[in-house]
Parts: C-alpha cells; structure tokens; sequence
C-alpha cells in the first residue's frame, strides 16, 4: 500500500530484545498508572486512538495486509465495532474537531494522500478535502486547533519532515520548520512536535502562529515519540525507548548500541522537568493520547500484534 512512512515505522521495524512475532510481552502500570485494561482485541493492527471529546467514541487505524480503514469502538467495553471509512481506498490518522461533530484524517481516496474533513461524526460521511497531496506531499498526522479554525500536519518536503499549518478552508498553507506530529496546546498558542536530532528523536515545542519560540523537551540519546498534550495543557505525555540500551564489545572498544525497544509510556511537565513513568512493558507502547475524558489511550503489542489499551493516570505529583 502507498502511504506515508511514520516515525514509529521506521524506527520499531522490528526489536532486538521484545522480538517481532506472536510473542506476548509483559506490560505493567507504575505507581503514577492505574486501571490499566485492554479495550480491542481484533487479530490486525489497531493504532493511534483518537476518543471523541465527549468520551462516547473511541476512533483508531484498524491495519490488516491489504487495507487500512477507521474504525470505532465503544471506549469502555470495546464494543459496537464499526468501519467509518471505505475499504476501497487507504484511510488513517484520525484527529477529531473541538465540538466532536467531525473528524480529520489523511486518506489516498482523492488519488494522492490528502487530508480530509468528514462532514458528519457518522460512519462512511461524506468528505471534504482540507489539504491536497499535490500542496502537502505524504500528508500525515493532524491535529485540529481548540477553536476548530486550523489544522496542524506534517509534510514530506526535500526529503524532509515539516510542519505545516492551515484554516480549514484549505487557506493560509504555512510551514514552521522541521518535524513530525504536531499537536495543538488546548489554550492554541503551541504546537508539540517530533525532530531528529543527531540520530534521536526529541520532542518540541514551538509557537503556533509565528513559528517562533522553539523549546526542546527532552534531550539524550533516547527516542522520544508520539508527544501529546494532558487536557490542562500541563503535561505532555509521549512514547520513549530511554533505558534501552546496552554494552557491546568492537575490538578493544566499548560502544554503546542504542536498542529500538522496549518502548512505555511518560509524561514531563511543559517545561521539560518532572518527568513521570505511566508503564513498564518489554515491547512496543506507543501512540498514546490524553483524552478529555481523564483516560490516556495508546496501542501495545503486548499480546503480538497492536491492540489499543487504555489506563487512567494517577497523581503525578
């Protein structure tokens, strides 16, 4: 299938301790975690959750080998599974409108990957086009401002990730810099975001109207993926390899080698200190997202292929 490469994807291809396959992982919640519990359990990969903001509906990429569609589940129970997308064509990514009354998401449906606007909050809505793949090539990751006017994506450019911003009107096309999934502060006035540096992706912050006030977050030789907003704009909450890795002998040398996995859950304050612990699993648990209804959702291998789970986080100081 043609569609944007995504961080995770080229990074967790497969891990050297947590190996690929059917095998099961151990997946904890620390003392900052509590009622962790598995929401799916279909046999394809289930990714990126997206909960609406009233807390009724849980939206996912739901990947098997020849498609990817939206799906829907009831967050609680996981139940009353629905397809929103059409099997015909490659949909994902799911960002929903403040209100709840639509959703974003980039799809090939149009010929090239766009992203779209659904015009309803019902399965199979008609659409219409926010932003072409012949403006933003490899469209992907979006993510609709509070006041539900612009939406912030990423975009291949030169063989490089950048974002991008726009109304949702299709108008106003900026860029802002390097990176990878962006997301909007709930007060609007930021955007949190991904960019590599010296090998190893940090996370960012960067004023959403200017694209200035660049901050980075977190710093190291770790990953740090996935970075998403707690609902009072207090916390960032983000998928993290920091630990794994381990001594190996070159020679007479010691290096390090940097792992690929495992991957769990954190969450640091806004200023880049206090930073929280939410899992400890030996495989891969990413893609997480703070919903407005106090749970944290987020996909985990743990039984071999990616389900969404969901835990509701403690005090976290």
């Amino acid at each position: 299938m043609n569609r944007p490469t995504r961080v995770w994807l080229v990074l967790l291809t497969c891990l050297p301790v947590a190996a690929c396959g059917t095998k099961q992982y151990r997946l904890d919640i620390t003392g900052a975690g509590q009622a962790l519990s598995r929401v799916t359990s279909d046999e394809v990969d289930e990714l990126r959750p997206a909960v609406s903001p009233d807390g009724g509906t849980l939206l996912f990429d739901a990947e098997g080998d020849d498609e990817r569609t939206i799906v829907s589940v009831d967050p609680s129970s996981g139940a009353r599974r629905t397809i929103y997308t059409a099997t015909t064509s490659a949909s994902q990514e799911v960002a929903w409108s403040p209100e709840g009354d639509w959703f974003a998401y980039t799809t090939n449906a149009p010929g090239t990957w766009s992203l779209v606007r659904s015009m309803s909050r019902s399965p199979n809505s008609a659409v219409a086009v926010l932003v072409s793949g012949e403006v933003a090539p490899n469209i992907s990751n979006p993510s609709v401002s509070p006041d539900g006017n612009r939406v912030a994506f990423a975009t291949l450019i030169r063989d490089r990730w950048q974002i991008a911003t726009a109304y949702t009107d299709g108008s106003n096309f900026t860029l802002l810099g390097e990176g990878m999934d962006p997301e909007w502060s709930p007060d609007g006035t930021r955007l949190v975001f991904n960019r590599r540096v010296n090998d190893w992706w940090h996370i960012y912050t960067i004023d959403a109207e200017s694209g200035v006030e660049v901050v980075q977050i977190t710093s190291g030789e770790t990953d740090n993926l996935h970075p998403t907003w707690s609902p009072d704009g207090e916390y960032i909450l983000f998928s993290s390899n920091r630990g794994a890795r381990k001594a190996s002998k070159t020679g007479d040398d010691v290096e390090l080698e940097r792992l690929r996995g495992p991957f769990n859950l954190y969450a640091i304050d806004r200023e880049g200190t206090g930073l929280v612990q939410f899992t400890d699993g030996e495989g891969l648990n990413i893609d997480p997202r703070w919903g407005d209804d106090g749970w944290i959702y987020f996909a985990s291998n743990q039984v071999g292929n990616f389900d969404i789970w969901r835990l509701r986080p403690g005090q976290i100081r």
